[in-house]
């Protein structure tokens, strides 16, 4: 049995309805594994993402995939600024778990280039009694 995350399902979304080719990405709350953002050909992709084994991981693998152009911070979106203008805002599942929503959607917001796009899917909250997002494998996947 082998498992696949949904990270290639939401970014096979995100290229057929905002356009990641050749474009800058800042992801807010996760860290997809680097094999599936070469498919996005996004020009640079940075992860803000407060999972440090996650940052870890994903840095470890982009470095010796040798690419150059993904990184992932340790970094809280609330926090986060380069001054850096991007293309599209990508979140996936995160929203629920950013404490102030409202801040958090603001400092986003003041990121996109004019044009640009806010991608995001997310589910109930964590207390909520109608599922979850986890990824679970199953005989079928």
């Amino acid at each position: 049995m082998t498992c696949e995350t949904p990270h290639r399902k939401y970014l096979e979304l995100a290229l057929a309805t905002t356009g990641l080719r050749g474009k800058t990405v800042v992801e807010v709350g996760s860290t997809p594994p680097s094999i599936a953002l070469e498919h996005t050909a996004a020009a640079a992709w940075t992860s803000v993402n407060l999972d440090t084994k996650s940052v870890v991981r994903a840095n470890e693998e982009t470095s010796r995939l040798g690419y150059t152009n993904y990184v992932a911070m340790h970094q809280d979106i609330l926090g986060f600024n380069t001054g850096k203008l991007y293309d599209v805002i990508y979140s996936i599942n995160a929203f629920e778990h950013i404490q102030d929503l409202g801040l958090a959607l603001k400092k986003m917001l003041c990121s996109p280039k004019s044009g640009g796009y806010l991608f995001t899917l997310f589910g109930p909250i964590w207390s909520s009694d109608v599922g979850h997002h986890l990824s679970v494998c199953t005989d079928d996947k």
